[in-house]
């Protein structure tokens, strides 16, 4: 998502005036600044996927998502984060409030489903009363030989928060799941932002094994596609707020502290 400050483009300014009735130059004139937010949320990561790549640590906007605030933020550095709210959105807030109102004990354990999600899962888990943190390693012991999970941490009868940045086969998510149920966890949760649903991701995350699947509309669902442990959140009030934010030049970080 990109939020466009200089003079509105001509087909932009066109619509607008039609919208309002008022000629594009009238417009152009009397606005005193013109924004035109671009939305791509889940595009990206849909492009990603059926172009068989995965986004790497080259990312541009992958730090915006580790909410530091400069020391002093200026337009361009408001404009980072908005930009990576969109390309790489973890939706803290939206998934938070949502497991806040269902009060689902207060002996959780989030988990990573993989060791390059750490830092994500940590930042959750802080958001989550400072709750423990266990991680899936997943390596393998040797030249052909199959790949061996192991579990970091203690999820024994506790209930298990998975947490992803995206969805896409649910091979990692749920295999990692079946982990966490060996091991002794007493409820397992997955949650992540851009629910992609290749196949067969339908059939492993429908199985049984989750107690809920929470996602949110970055990516739109169709029917086929959801099943009943799926939970979609609207992620609209969280863009509406971070464009309120760029339009206003105020903090766009403090949404997402």
């Amino acid at each position: 998502m990109a939020a466009a400050t200089a003079a509105a483009s001509p087909s932009s300014s066109l619509l607008l005036s039609r919208r309002h009735g008022v000629s594009p130059s009238a417009l152009r004139a009397g606005a005193s600044r013109l924004r035109a937010p671009r939305c791509v949320l889940g595009a990206e990561q849909l492009r990603v996927v059926e172009e068989g790549k995965r986004m790497g640590g080259g990312d541009p906007w992958a730090a915006a998502w580790t909410p530091k605030a400069p020391a002093q933020e200026t337009r361009d550095s408001r404009l980072r984060i908005f930009s990576g709210t969109a390309n790489r959105p973890l939706a803290q807030p939206v998934i938070l409030d949502y497991l806040a109102s269902k009060t689902i004990s207060k002996d959780l354990v989030v988990v990573s489903p993989d060791v390059g999600g750490v830092v994500r899962a940590r930042a959750f888990a802080k958001k989550l009363s400072d709750a423990p943190l266990a991680i899936v390693d997943k390596r393998r012991q040797g030249h052909n030989l199959s790949e061996v999970m192991h579990l970091i941490g203690d999820v024994k009868g506790k209930v298990a928060i998975m947490v992803d940045d995206m969805i896409d086969t649910a091979g990692t998510i749920t295999s990692g799941a079946a982990l966490l149920k060996q091991e002794g966890a007493e409820a397992v949760y997955a949650c992540c932002t851009h629910a992609v649903l290749s196949p067969p991701a339908i059939e492993r995350l429908s199985g049984g094994i989750f107690e809920e699947v929470i996602v949110t509309n970055s990516i739109l669902l169709p029917e086929d596609k959801c099943f009943p442990q799926l939970t979609v959140l609207s992620m609209a009030n969280l863009v509406a707020e971070t464009i309120w934010h760029v339009h206003r030049d105020g903090s766009v970080s403090s949404i997402f502290q």
